[in-house]
């Protein structure tokens, strides 16, 4: 086998006006664990570079289809790489990586993500409902504007298969905006302390100021899993 797989773009969604859905085909198949990423390369003149991603559909999804939620950062080599393809165009995708899945025991899960650190929740969570997970799960999913929401309709019909509560949350809402006003760390830390896992995704300082206030509220290390984006 060699060490990478050759993904075949089938279908790109365009979510908002920076995140996009790529769903390939990928050969040979990249087994993994929700909430794992991997490593997508892309030429780049006479050498090629590497992004990590982690993987948003499920590990039950067949056929050697997996997906990946992406933003695009304007003049970032890969980005931009990633803006021109088309349907049919090949990467090269290697993995998986990571530690940052669910623990099987602690219940109720938190979860809390900014921006398309919703990746490897929608993964954990879809795992979940294949799965008949009866547990309890808190998501807060934070952006900007309105017009930065995605994949409510996913998160919506997840929330009827598992026992899932949705909080998405605006740090610059708009004047029609009804839910919560603010951070996703801070909505989060307006509820009670759980005993259960957290898990963090995301924003770099989200991440480490959160981890912070969750230990000074008596949070266990080892009830807090992250993963760092940017």
């Amino acid at each position: 086998m060699p060490p990478y797989s050759v993904a075949t773009l089938l279908q790109i969604d365009e979510w908002t006006a920076d995140v996009r859905l790529y769903t390939f085909k990928v050969e040979p198949p990249i087994p993994f664990v929700a909430g794992q990423f991997v490593n997508l390369s892309v030429p780049d003149g006479s050498s090629t570079v590497s992004r990590s991603y982690s993987v948003w559909s499920a590990p039950e999804q067949t056929d050697g289809i997996l997906q990946l939620c992406i933003k695009l950062f304007p003049g970032g080599r890969a980005s931009e790489h990633l803006r021109r393809l088309a349907v049919g165009d090949t990467v090269q995708l290697s993995g998986a990586y990571g530690v940052f899945t669910l623990d099987q025991e602690l219940n109720p899960v938190t979860m809390v993500a900014t921006a398309t650190g919703l990746a490897p929740f929608h993964s954990m969570l879809q795992h979940a409902a294949n799965t008949g997970d009866n547990r309890t799960f808190y998501l807060y999913f934070g952006v900007r504007t309105e017009a930065d929401l995605f994949a409510l309709d996913l998160l919506d019909a997840l929330s009827r298969s598992l026992n899932l509560t949705l909080y998405p949350c605006l740090s610059q809402p708009g004047p029609s905006w009804t839910g919560f006003c603010g951070r996703a760390s801070k909505a989060l830390l307006e509820q009670p302390v759980s005993e259960g896992q957290y898990l963090l995704c995301g924003n770099a300082a989200m991440v480490t100021e959160l981890r912070a206030a969750l230990k000074e509220r008596g949070v266990e290390r080892r009830r807090i899993r992250y993963e760092k984006y940017y």
